[in-house]
């Protein structure tokens, strides 16, 4: 009955309020003691009590159009940023588009856990280690094998050079033929890049950007040099018409090169340093090197160059027109190793002495962060941007960029070399490789 009244009393009104002039219906409800949200609404129990609830219920499905708005707009959002962030990997990496999904799933396997080290491997020939970001690559005569930090195999490629020489950057490497005519490139994934040269390979090595340096014999000068893009396109070419080159290094930004050369001029040796722009034909700066063979050079930073001979150590800054020389006297190079960042470490003995050597390392601009003594003939040197590593007779000794000694490990009798990666120390014998903190306890 209740309910009944209620439908006739707003009936009533309704018909009322169509009987008073525009506004006088609100007039009269607004003198009856009761508050209303709006001039349509009457004081009757019913529909002041319905009519918000369905307001409410309008406003809710507007809130939830906007609240699913939102969600697809940050999807939308984060498949932008997912986009751009995977083209920008693709181009610093210089990772091929097809060759995206590989390199995924290898990047994913390297966090995979193997049997851990020692590792054991059938070595054939002579072999090259190197560190190809947190992973180890291993290259002998007929296959080159990655392997992350517990061992596990990431990657295995097998090939057919006679001469098999490996030269990386960062998480990639480009295994070469020395004397042949092939040359690849490869990453966690496998074969990235393949080329055949024109003439017999001297030399080759990948930039960060990708790009790949190969210097080669040639038919018209006494060698050359080329660049190709990371798509396998040549981008630069330059004839070396009296010398020989002995080394190439491409800058982490992919603008410059810097190429050692070696010729003979009335039966004295000398050497050469050249600066390129790829947006130029010929050097921007150009160094010479009297009676001195250049061996193998690196970019640092902010336009330093850094070049190891057989006879001085010698930095260059081409932005600045700085060259500094430091020749090694009467002493005889015993090794050396440039990190990723162009850190040098290198070890001069005393003539006629290997047990008395002087290790000096320098930073990737040049400067000269420490001399330390080794009483012990060095049989290699290994460096990162962190720790030196020298391998001895008996021992791998592991120094800081402070020149504090902060490991010592004894050595195997047919250890040949070390290779330092942060804060572990590769050691590397016919086939096995060991591994163990750059830093424990001094005797």
């Amino acid at each position: 009955m209740k309910v009944k009244d209620s439908k006739n009393t707003k009936k009533r009104m309704k018909s009322s309020d169509r009987a008073h002039p525009r506004g006088q219906g609100n007039k009269n409800r607004a003198n009856d003691g009761q508050s209303y949200p709006g001039n349509r609404q009457d004081n009757s129990k019913g529909p002041v009590k319905r009519q918000p609830a369905k307001s409410v219920s309008k406003g809710n499905r507007q809130s939830k159009k906007v609240i699913v708005a939102r969600i697809l707009s940050f999807f939308v959002l984060v498949a932008a940023v997912f986009t751009s962030v995977f083209s920008l990997w693709l181009y610093f990496t210089g990772t091929h588009i097809s060759s995206a999904k590989k390199e995924f799933m290898a990047i994913i396997s390297v966090s995979e856990k193997g049997k851990g080290y020692p590792f054991e491997f059938e070595q054939t020939g002579s072999s090259s280690a190197r560190m190809l970001g947190s992973c180890l690559g291993l290259l002998d005569s007929d296959s080159l094998t990655i392997l992350n930090s517990t061992a596990k195999e990431i990657t295995s490629l097998r090939h057919s050079y006679a001469n098999a020489q490996m030269e990386g950057c960062k998480k990639k490497a480009v295994i070469f033929d020395r004397g042949g005519r092939a040359l690849e490139v490869v990453g966690f994934s496998g074969s990235l890049i393949k080329k055949t040269t024109g003439n017999d390979i001297l030399t080759a090595t990948v930039g960060e950007r990708g790009q790949v340096g190969v210097a080669t014999k040639s038919d018209t000068a006494q060698s050359e040099f080329i660049v190709y893009e990371k798509d396998g396109n040549e981008m630069f070419r330059w004839e070396c018409a009296s010398e020989r080159i002995s080394s190439v290094a491409i800058s982490d930004n992919g603008k410059f090169a810097a190429v050692c050369v070696i010729g003979s001029e009335d039966a004295q040796l000398y050497s050469k340093l050249h600066i390129f722009d790829f947006k130029k034909d010929s050097p921007i700066a150009s160094y010479t090197y009297p009676e001195t063979a250049l061996l193998k050079t690196t970019f640092g930073s902010e336009g330093y160059v850094l070049t190891v001979g057989n006879n001085l150590f010698s930095t260059v800054n081409f932005k600045r027109g700085e060259k500094k020389d430091y020749p090694f006297g009467s002493g005889e190079l015993a090794g050396f190793n440039f990190a990723e960042d162009g850190k040098t470490a290198l070890v001069v003995s005393a003539f006629g002495d290997s047990n008395n050597a002087e290790l000096s390392v320098y930073s990737h601009k040049a400067k000269l962060l420490y001399k330390e003594k080794l009483e012990a003939e060095v049989r290699f040197v290994g460096c990162d941007e962190t720790y030196t590593s020298i391998l001895t007779q008996d021992n791998v000794l592991s120094f800081n960029n402070k020149g504090k000694l902060v490991g010592k490990t004894k050595a195997e009798k047919y250890s040949e070399k070390t290779i330092a990666a942060g804060k572990n120390i590769y050691l590397i014998e016919k086939g096995l490789v060991q591994r163990f903190s750059a830093i424990s306890d001094i005797d």
